[in-house]
């Protein structure tokens, strides 16, 4: 199995780029999509070992993850390793995942991840073992996308741009019968928005696309009675926890509502500024 590994990029400062370096030593092939959309960053990267996008503009997470994965296709690789700019994970265990699809049959396996630890948790003792677990969802950094089922599905959905794009992949393994393994002694250390206390805390533009995508993907995927409870409830909690909790409850109260009403104009992919409200 040839495994290589994609990272995406969005204004990264220069530890994100020295964490990139670390994974010379142990891919033939890195691939890099960085959406910062000011301008193409002139980064010492070696030609042959990275390939490196740039569009300009940013894409998107979906679109960035879609790009890179086919481009690994259509150079043979059977795996890629996704890994966001900030993510920390040593060399010994992506090592490990590595070690894991090469010595275990892959055919029903949709990703391969490892154990998330959140910042605000690091602090706590993690228990080491070696248990493999099957989950329904992970996030996809850190997550290794089997490319040999992933170009048999639509893959990521752009209609997110960002949020719920990791869900929304989860779930169409899910549909198609295939299976997410998660790996409990590899880790990976993962910052989850702004930690306040004991919660973390989103920008209102993030709280746009959480609160509409929301609606995105109960619509897409469930029917009935249920798919209106979850989205009730899921909204609620957002609002809740915004009111009680967070900082610039006006704005981001106010991008919920704008994110009801784009959604149910249509209006997907990235946020349009000019139409906020």
């Amino acid at each position: 199995m040839r495994v290589c590994i994609g990272v995406v990029l969005y204004y990264p400062n220069s530890e994100d780029i020295e964490r990139l370096k670390n994974y010379y030593a142990i891919f033939e092939d890195i691939y890099v999509f960085d959406n910062t959309p000011d301008k193409i960053m002139k980064l010492a990267f070696p030609i042959n070992k990275v390939h490196y996008y740039n569009n300009q503009r940013n894409e998107g997470v979906a679109f960035a993850l879609n790009f890179i994965c086919n481009q690994a296709i259509n150079d043979g690789y059977d795996f890629m390793i996704t890994l966001d700019q900030d993510s920390i994970i040593s060399n010994q265990d992506i090592l490990e995942i590595k070690d894991f699809i090469s010595n275990n049959n892959m055919d029903e396996i949709g990703i391969v991840a490892p154990t998330i630890i959140y910042d605000h948790k690091k602090k706590k003792k993690i228990k080491k073992n070696n248990k493999v677990s099957f989950i329904k969802w992970t996030i996809t950094s850190g997550s290794a996308i089997n490319l040999n089922l992933f170009k048999h599905t639509k893959g990521f959905d752009e209609n997110y741009f960002i949020d719920r794009v990791d869900y929304d992949y989860c779930y169409l393994l899910k549909v198609n019968n295939k299976k997410i393994v998660r790996l409990s002694w590899v880790h990976l250390y993962q910052k989850l928005g702004d930690t306040v206390g004991n919660h973390s805390e989103h920008n209102e533009i993030r709280n746009y696309y959480i609160f509409r995508n929301r609606i995105y993907y109960y619509n897409k995927y469930k029917k009935g009675l249920l798919k209106h409870v979850l989205i009730f409830c899921g909204s609620f909690k957002q609002i809740t926890k915004i009111l009680i909790f967070e900082k610039d409850k006006r704005k981001k109260l106010r991008m919920c509502l704008k994110a009801f009403f784009d959604y149910k104009e249509g209006k997907m992919g990235k946020f349009n500024n000019y139409t906020y409200i």
